[in-house]
């Protein structure tokens, strides 16, 4: 559902506040929303998307400014998918799992380790324990959305293993990986 103008309806605020009796219901907010509040919109995963004139007004059209255009859509590319280096993936045989978790701990200077049933985690160090990915290893990348990253990065050619995809208790995507190794490293994107 359309809702405009988003801000002076009451902004995000209302629209929770609309999708709580209303819980199918999805919004598309316009009017009002700017770079400094598109992520409190996107940010709600009753927003599907969001429309604002602050990517291409008038006058920048009028003007014929092409790239300022492509610079200011692309920058809200940029923040909506907000990709960060989330851990390096090590890969190792077996025997050297144990040397290596303390040697990642002395070298990070951490106690803090976190097991899972195929890693362990030293930091941002994730060692694999029988897995390989990649023939360096793999990187985490994380984003804030997972499904409008696949769109994203789908159109700049990458693909993606849908086998690996994992999800969270609202069924929502919160993992995947590409299929292609940048490099020599395995891809993986994970919800923040």
């Amino acid at each position: 559902m359309k809702f405009f103008p988003a801000e002076a309806n009451g902004g995000i605020d209302a629209i929770k506040a609309m999708s709580a009796p209303y819980g199918s219901l999805q919004f598309m907010p316009t009017g009002g929303v700017n770079e400094q509040n598109l992520m409190n919109y996107l940010s709600f995963d009753k927003v599907i998307a969001c429309g604002g004139t602050f990517m291409c007004t008038t006058e920048m059209i009028q003007n014929k400014e092409w790239e300022r255009i492509t610079n200011q859509t692309k920058l809200a590319i940029k923040n909506m998918l907000n990709f960060e280096f989330a851990h390096l993936g090590v890969n190792l045989i077996e025997e050297e799992l144990v040397n290596s978790v303390n040697q990642f701990k002395s070298l990070l200077h951490t106690e803090t380790i976190r097991e899972t049933s195929k890693s362990t985690f030293v930091d941002f160090v994730e060692i694999m324990h029988d897995e390989n990915f990649g023939r360096c290893g793999h990187l985490g990348i994380s984003t804030l959305d997972i499904d409008r990253a696949i769109y994203y990065l789908s159109k700049q050619k990458f693909s993606f293993n849908f086998e690996s995809i994992k999800y969270d208790e609202k069924k929502k995507k919160k993992f995947v990986y590409l299929n292609e190794e940048v490099s020599g490293f395995k891809i993986h994107l994970l919800k923040k």
